[in-house]
């Protein structure tokens, strides 16, 4: 059994794509493999160390970093709260500011988070005693502050074979592309091509593949890739969900989205339009999202409909899981680039719940995998034909309530999404290199 080290800020209990998918291929490698894993400490009182998902979890952060969680915490909290919006935002205004005044000379030293995790935790690793026991060292992506943790260790390291799991692009990005100069851009591929200069192993969702392929400036041994597909494919269409979970009032019908908005590529105008019509024809359809982003437009449709919306802001991995079980549909949201996998639609799809999906794309990649599944609709954002996409939506959800749609036969077609599947693949090409 060989002592492995896996780098990743975010972790459980924190609840998003990349830490599901690492969540899941952990707990399949944990059995035959000695993983540890180092991650932030995202509360003052969380353990240093547990064991959990047959991992060993380190949970590491300086005081400073301490500071930014609890702001950050508290800006989740009432996020989901049914604050007036003339009121919410000159509390987050302030909740924001703080720390501003050092902010300047905080990340110039260094000392600022994200900054100071990256540079703090290279400078514990470096001093830890057990790091030579280590023969692989993996970083997940995203964040990417995780790779050149492992860059660094493996340029101090030679013995430890790199690692790199990417579950979205970094040098060509769709959020953070928009945002780039040409120099900031130039930047990111000198870096991009210099911890694949090292990497030993990239592992890389077939969508990364097809856009790192594209990019004539990314200088990667293709010998080195390792093309999965996203691990979040479970069965849980038989679980019962926990206390933890979403309001539910007598005889509602509970539309649930899990996830972020994102104002460059999911920004959700279009979704609120047409379930605004849906609740005006059926009082009873709710809609609950769990998760934050386009955080002023969500306000805005909860002020008209407080009887409709609930917001819950960022919640844990269990609620997420809770929710999407006590759900009656499962509301998606395509994104407007071609370049990042569905994760969540797989994850809904093991649930085996009716699925309404909200797209932009004429190549929407989710539109794709539903064909496969027969118990969704996916409407296709256009003014032209408003009115009629309320009723087709209205429709979907009369002929579909109270529906398991779970299949046996359905779940297979998507069997490379197993985290079994994919944990799999990096167990095999670890063992070619011991």
């Amino acid at each position: 059994m060989n002592k492995i080290l896996f780098i990743s800020r975010e972790f459980y209990p924190m609840a998003n794509a990349s830490t599901t998918c690492l969540e899941n291929i952990l707990q399949h490698l944990g059995r035959q493999q000695d993983i540890h894993l180092i991650t932030a400490k995202r509360k003052v009182l969380s353990k240093k160390k547990e064991k959990l998902f047959n991992i060993t979890i380190y949970r590491y952060s300086k005081w400073l970093e301490n500071a930014v969680y609890v702001r950050n915490s508290l800006i989740d909290f009432i996020s989901g709260k049914k604050i007036p919006v003339f009121l919410l935002n000159p509390v987050r205004r302030i909740l924001l500011s703080m720390l501003k005044p050092i902010q300047p000379h905080l990340e110039k030293e260094g000392l600022y988070y994200p900054k100071a995790w990256e540079k703090n935790l290279v400078t514990h690793l470096i001093n830890d005693k057990d790091i030579n026991e280590y023969s692989w060292v993996f970083a997940i992506g995203y964040p990417y502050d995780n790779v050149q943790i492992a860059y660094e260790l493996k340029s101090l390291y030679p013995h430890l074979k790199l690692g790199i799991i990417e579950f979205d692009l970094f040098t060509d990005n769709p959020v953070t592309i928009l945002k780039d100069t040409p120099e900031t851009y130039s930047k990111r591929l000198r870096k991009e091509n210099e911890w694949y200069r090292l990497v030993d192993k990239l592992i890389i969702t077939s969508e990364v593949y097809k856009s790192l392929m594209e990019n004539q400036s990314i200088q990667i041994d293709e010998e080195k890739i390792v093309e999965i597909e996203m691990p979040v494919l479970r069965d849980i269409s038989n679980k019962s969900p926990s206390k933890k979970s979403i309001k539910k009032e007598k005889d509602s019908i509970n539309l649930v989205y899990t996830g972020m908005f994102y104002e460059e590529i999911r920004r959700p105008d279009h979704m609120f339009e047409i379930l605004e019509g849906v609740f005006q024809r059926n009082p009873q359809i709710k809609l609950h999202i769990i998760g934050f982003g386009c955080n002023e437009l969500i306000y805005k449709y909860r002020e008209l409909f407080p009887r409709n919306i609930y917001f819950y802001g960022k919640k844990s991995k269990e609620f997420c899981t809770n929710a999407i079980i006590d759900a009656d549909f499962l509301v998606n949201l395509g994104n407007r680039t071609t370049s990042q996998a569905p994760s969540k639609i797989i994850e809904y799809i093991g649930c085996g719940k009716p699925i309404i999906n909200f797209y932009n794309l004429d190549k929407d990649l989710c539109v794709d995998f539903l064909k496969k599944y027969p118990y969704s609709i996916s409407i296709k954002e256009t003014r032209e034909k408003l009115s009629e996409q309320v009723k087709e939506v209205e429709l979907f959800i009369k002929e579909f309530c109270n529906f398991n749609a779970f299949s046996t036969a359905i779940f297979n077609e998507f069997n490379d999404y197993r985290p079994e599947v994919v944990a799999n693949k990096i167990q095999k090409f670890m063992g070619e290199f011991i």
